[in-house]
């Protein structure tokens, strides 16, 4: 038998605990003093460990006492590695976490998620007038050994109707941010992670990479029966001219990329004379590219310049304190949306049944919806980009009323 095979699974070590039973043994009492079953318990049972207005795990813990025992729910907190800030109201509209600077910090907290609501519950009737987001206070108190970040775009710009004017917690040893969201979001992302005109302390000072990940800029377009109805009753040059003000509702939010450059350079403002940055940035070029058709090649243009303009002014600029060495680096990478997924360090990261569908319909599209826009694009003349908010349903749907025989034709093959 090889080594390999010799090496008991978890499932095996739980069989050896659990046949030490008797009668005269209870299961709880035997769990609790077992230092292996808590060493597997303990960074699964709160990992990620959730915190909200609503939420505060921490209720009950004290500094003294049997809370500090080795299998103490303190002791088990402490081996959270990660936190989600959820955002949900308190009760009665105040906050669960009074004198919160009473609760011990948790120390193994390495990751930080900002979390942000989905879709279905920004509709679903809850009062968005009322921020809802955790102090940054009580996060910088709990999780100040975090050394990520990651923030989701609306939970820092989805406040009613308008944009969130509050900065992202500042921890010491972040030296790695993530930020995923959609381009329209792009505007209020610049004060949140500290605007380079302030002259206020900047919210994590040493960020060293930055994982920036865009999606949202191709919209759903979903054939219902309605608009079905009006297409099987159109001629091929009407429903032509139908997909052709259909694509250009589907990019409607591209113009919002203006915002990119001065996000990147708020971000940039942290490099110091010692480490560089990088700037990963994910889905981000070909959105570029697909935004240079409707809004202009020359905007889009504009777009890169300033990208690249305010990098080199952000290198060469003498009105920081420290003025940049020669060792100073920001390098910029660009990676497809697939490969953001791929990275399993962000499998934490929610997704939204829109962002599930962005996904196969935009970055992955399956080989059969691809061969359809082919077959779209063959029978219409128009550009593949024209089909692009369409699913594997809806396009199927379209061709067979494009290619469809029309009624002079039926009549023709009647006579």
């Amino acid at each position: 038998m090889s080594s390999s095979a010799e090496v008991a699974h978890t499932v095996d070590i739980l069989l050896v605990i659990f046949s030490y039973l008797t009668p005269r043994k209870h299961l709880v009492p035997l769990l609790r003093t077992s230092p292996l079953f808590f060493r597997l318990v303990a960074p699964k049972l709160y990992n990620p460990l959730p915190i909200s207005n609503a939420c505060n795990p921490l209720a009950g813990v004290s500094l003294s006492g049997e809370d500090q025992g080795p299998y103490s729910k303190a002791r088990l907190l402490n081996s959270a590695p990660a936190v989600v800030v959820e955002r949900a109201k308190g009760p009665n509209g105040r906050s669960v976490w009074t004198n919160f600077d009473r609760h011990p910090s948790l120390p193994s907290v390495e990751i930080v998620i900002m979390q942000s609501l989905l879709w279905e519950e920004q509709t679903s009737g809850i009062d968005k007038a009322e921020p809802t987001r955790l102090s940054n206070s009580i996060i910088e108190h709990l999780c100040s050994a975090a050394t990520r970040l990651e923030l989701l775009t609306p939970a820092y710009t989805l406040v009613g109707a308008s944009v969130s004017r509050e900065r992202m917690p500042s921890l010491p040893n972040v030296e790695t941010l993530v930020v995923k969201g959609t381009a329209a979001k792009l505007q209020g992302m610049v004060h949140v992670v500290g605007d380079y005109g302030d002259h206020d302390k900047l919210p994590c000072p040493n960020i060293k990479t930055v994982h920036l990940f865009l999606w949202g800029d191709v919209m759903q377009y979903p054939l219902r029966d309605q608009s079905r109805t009006s297409f099987w009753d159109m001629d091929k040059g009407k429903i032509t001219l139908q997909i052709r003000e259909m694509e250009h509702r589907l990019y409607k939010r591209s113009y919002l990329l203006g915002h990119l450059p001065d996000m990147l350079k708020a971000l940039g403002s942290r490099v110091s004379s010692v480490d560089g940055l990088d700037f990963w940035l994910y889905n981000v070029d070909p959105i570029f590219q697909r935004s240079g058709y409707l809004k202009g090649t020359r905007l889009v243009n504009r777009f890169k310049y300033m990208l690249e303009r305010d990098f080199e002014w952000k290198m060469l600029s003498s009105t920081y304190p420290d003025p940049p060495d020669e060792d100073r680096k920001i390098r910029v990478f660009f990676r497809t949306g697939v490969d953001f997924y791929k990275y399993k360090a962000f499998n934490s990261i929610p997704i939204s049944a829109e962002e599930e569908w962005y996904y196969s319909a935009v970055l992955d599209p399956s080989a059969r919806l691809v061969s359809l826009r082919a077959s779209l694009e063959a029978e219409t003349g128009l550009h593949g980009r024209a089909f692009m908010g369409l699913g594997e349903h809806e396009a199927e749907w379209l061709l067979r009323a494009y290619t469809r025989p029309t009624f002079a034709e039926l009549y023709l093959q009647r006579r």
